[in-house]
């Protein structure tokens, strides 16, 4: 195992002859923003780094964009944590191809189990019912045409996480994928710094590009329309395929979703 802060950015696709995943190491320090008022400091300190030849990598808190915008958002327990956008920088990358992500994942696994534990819903089942009632109150009123409703699930997990990563790893050989040991979040070296005793993890697999930006072109390919595979089963996947491309409700997503980032965009 590793005891170091680190980020893989892991691309299930790539190859020796396309090193498209990106491994940083040798962790300096982080760069810690709260909200608009300190996007201009964070990023002059950050690009101080960048000139001195250390690498950047951006986390944001899912409520940090609500910030941006001054929209409101529910905010968790009394106590928590305000949400920030954290930017670790690293002395070292390396460009890897999935064989090579293999071996340093494995190099560094135990090989005890790993996995979930006690996935439970942020929501009752009687208060999704109700948010959706709701959704469809305001689509019928003109209030909206598409709502993103999400909730969370809360849990645990045994096994250490870079075992349980490779556990997901395994099963979704997808594009996007993250694993990244963080810096302790709770003690300040000084000013948006913090210290080297990693403690929080981030694991995450997704097949869907939100945005890319290389040489001045925006990219998003989002998706909609999930189904269950059949492992060692092509016709199977390509039924499945089939049925998902010609559902009507599942492409009516497909279209708001692409309307909703083209807008976006625009």
């Amino acid at each position: 195992m590793t005891d170091e802060p680190f980020a893989l950015l892991d691309d299930g696709q790539a190859s020796a002859a396309s090193p498209s995943s990106r491994l940083y190491t040798g962790w300096a320090h982080s760069h810690v923003g709260h909200g608009p008022a300190e996007l201009d400091a964070l990023w002059t300190r950050v690009q101080t780094d960048q000139r001195a030849g250390l690498h950047a990598v951006l986390l944001a808190d899912y409520a940090f964009g609500a910030a941006l915008i001054g929209a409101a958002h529910r905010h968790g327990p009394t106590g928590a944590p305000l949400p920030a956008l954290r930017v670790l920088m690293f002395r070292q990358l390396q460009r890897l191809g999935a064989a090579a992500v293999d071996a340093w994942l494995a190099a560094r696994d135990d090989g005890q189990p790993a996995g979930p534990l006690g996935l439970v819903p942020s929501v009752t089942e009687a208060q999704f019912h109700a948010a959706i009632a709701a959704i469809h109150d305001a689509i019928a009123q003109g209030q909206t045409y598409q709502v993103n409703y999400t909730y969370r699930l809360n849990g645990a997990a045994y096994g250490h996480p870079l075992a349980l990563y490779r556990r997901l790893r395994a099963h979704q050989p997808v594009p996007f994928g993250a694993l990244i040991r963080l810096p302790a979040a709770d003690r300040q070296d000084g000013p948006g710094v913090d210290a080297a005793d990693a403690t929080e993890w981030v694991l995450s697999r997704s097949p869907e590009l939100l945005l890319r930006h290389a040489r001045g072109l925006l990219t998003a390919r989002p998706m909609k329309g999930t189904a269950r595979r059949v492992a060692g089963q092509p016709e199977a996947d390509s039924a499945t395929a089939h049925a998902l491309a010609h559902d009507v409700k599942n492409r009516a997503e497909n279209l708001m979703i692409v309307d909703l980032l083209r807008n976006d965009l625009g």
